[in-house]
């Protein structure tokens, strides 16, 4: 019997990346298919948005693509793939609260942005529940729906 954590072996961390890099890789596929459709190619050749609802389209995708499928369905389609999902600590039977995935979305800065994400696995590896620091402002953490959840 396990307490919703995969015990944090090698499996569930290999688990957890993966369905990381299908989550990002999708979101921000997403933002630079719509910069090439509706951006401007600059003279390196590169292409770029500009104006209030370019920001705005792109942060819709963001939304559309991360925290809103989080806060339904405690997943994404990485996540969702691989039998993850995002819980509180008090309930892993239940989705994320609103200010949680907030947090968790706040914190990505940090965790992802630190280091090329060197920094949240630290913490998720050196965390007793397996949390990046996301999940350790939030309370919450993600759980492999495999496993059978102690309440």
């Amino acid at each position: 019997m396990h307490d919703g954590f995969a015990n944090g072996g090698c499996a569930y961390i290999a688990k957890r990346s993966f369905a990381a890099l299908i989550d990002y890789g999708l979101c921000w596929g997403a933002i630079w298919a719509y910069t090439i459709l509706f951006g401007e190619q600059t003279a390196s050749g590169s292409y770029q948005v500009q104006g209030c609802i370019h920001v705005l389209a792109v942060m819709a995708i963001w939304i559309l693509m991360l925290p809103l499928p989080e806060l339904l369905w405690g997943h994404g389609i990485g996540k969702g793939i691989f039998g993850l999902r995002v819980a509180p600590l008090s309930d892993h039977n239940a989705t994320p609260s609103l200010p949680a995935v907030i947090k968790r979305q706040i914190a990505l800065f940090f965790d992802l942005g630190m280091c090329a994400g060197i920094l949240g696995l630290i913490v998720i590896l050196t965390s007793p529940k397996r949390q990046r620091l996301g999940d350790l402002w939030a309370e919450t953490t993600v759980v492999d729906e495999n496993d059978v959840i102690v309440t």
